[in-house]
């Protein structure tokens, strides 16, 4: 019996008390969840069909002019956009759908001609006060999105080639300031350079001046010439920083010309010692992707034309043999120059931002040889 008792006897059980959490917790997990849903809504909208008109030159503006020729062009066509807008240096045109698209593109081109370029595009449809907090939509690449991709060799023997006549010129320059006679002289673009006195007397005074003014070179004598000389041979980290330069001068372009197609995932990026690899997800012209990219700038160096400067600006008769170049953004008369090229962009050698005596930004550039010997002929003569 007193077993029996012991198991109908009640048992006493243990209630756990419910789990509290902070109300500092709860608001911070519901405002994890409500910041990570705003950043995460810029992917439910699409992107739009677009079309991209831009110049075909740099000189060529992008104002208000072009936003209702290609609003015109559209009307003509029978058209419809959702939206046209003038950007910085382009004007976008958004669409519902991509026939609409493709059939303004043709439209577009007709309606403007050959000077501007017309490509196909994907534009952004994120609100802007999601922009606003920083809010936009999830980079696809290439390999989801699709688009173009472009593989680019730098000519490095072209450039290693210019910057040899610069060297050249500067041997031949300080030989001639110290009134030393050279036999030969010859640069050859693998990166060395021939230089034969025409006699022992100064021999020592030579190899000083080469050795202190060309501090990128190794001097080697030639031992097996009648007359005395040497062969300078470029230093090979002087090499690399030449072939660095020219390849941060193409990305630095080619930057700003992907910057012209309006692509916001663009990749422009250096791949080994001579390429460079250009990504741009949402680009549908291939052909129009590639005229942007393989445009030509053009640097010209010319004289102005002083004695028909004034004649112009009160008559506007541009006399034959002149030109007359207006000054963008600026309240002043356009100045008039020669049509004879003294110096092109094929002739610089080196480019460089640095300040002058004053502090002011200036811009320092190397010609080569040619380039040099004209320019000198010209200043000298005027």
């Amino acid at each position: 019996m007193s077993m029996l008792r012991d198991t109908l006897a009640p048992r006493a059980q243990t209630v756990r008390a419910p789990l509290y959490f902070p109300v500092w917790k709860h608001l911070l997990v519901v405002g994890i969840l409500v910041f990570g849903l705003m950043y995460a809504m810029p992917n439910l909208y699409p992107d739009d069909p677009a079309v991209q008109v831009t110049g075909a030159k740099a000189t060529i503006d992008v104002d208000a002019s072009l936003v209702e020729a290609v609003s015109a062009a559209l009307s003509a066509s029978g058209l419809s956009a959702l939206e046209v807008k003038q950007l910085d240096k382009s004007v976008l045109v958004r669409f519902r759908n991509s026939e609409d698209q493709l059939r303004a593109k043709d439209a577009i081109q007709v309606a403007l001609g050959e000077e501007y370029l017309v490509a196909l595009n994907l534009a952004a449809n994120t609100p802007s006060w999601l922009r606003a907090v920083g809010a936009y939509p999830l980079k696809l690449g290439l390999d989801l999105r699709g688009g173009v991709h472009f593989l680019m060799e730098v000519d490095m023997a072209k450039a290693l080639e210019k910057r040899m006549d610069a060297y050249l010129e500067e041997v031949r320059t300080a030989l001639r300031a110290e009134r030393i006679r050279y036999r030969t002289l010859s640069a050859d673009p693998a990166g060395t350079i021939q230089v034969e006195l025409t006699n022992t007397e100064r021999e020592d005074e030579a190899y000083e001046l080469l050795r202190s003014s060309l501090r990128d070179f190794t001097l080697v004598s030639n031992e097996d010439t009648v007359h005395p000389g040497w062969t300078l041979e470029l230093l090979e980290q002087q090499r690399r920083a030449i072939e660095d330069y020219a390849i941060s001068q193409n990305l630095t372009t080619l930057r700003n010309r992907v910057n012209e197609l309006g692509v916001a995932e663009a990749t422009v990026q250096r791949q080994g010692r001579n390429r460079i690899v250009v990504q741009l997800p949402g680009v549908q012209d291939t052909a129009t992707a590639k005229r942007v990219l393989g445009r030509t700038a053009s640097l010209e160096f010319r004289l102005q034309d002083y004695a028909n400067q004034s004649s112009v600006n009160s008559t506007g008769h541009v006399p034959v043999g002149s030109e007359l170049f207006p000054f963008k953004g600026e309240e002043r008369p356009p100045v008039l120059l020669y049509k004879k090229v003294i110096v092109g962009g094929d002739q610089v050698v080196n480019a460089r931002a640095n300040y002058d005596e004053n502090g002011r930004p200036q811009v320092n550039i190397t010609l080569s040889g040619k380039g040099g010997r004209d320019l000198h002929r010209v200043t000298r003569e005027h």
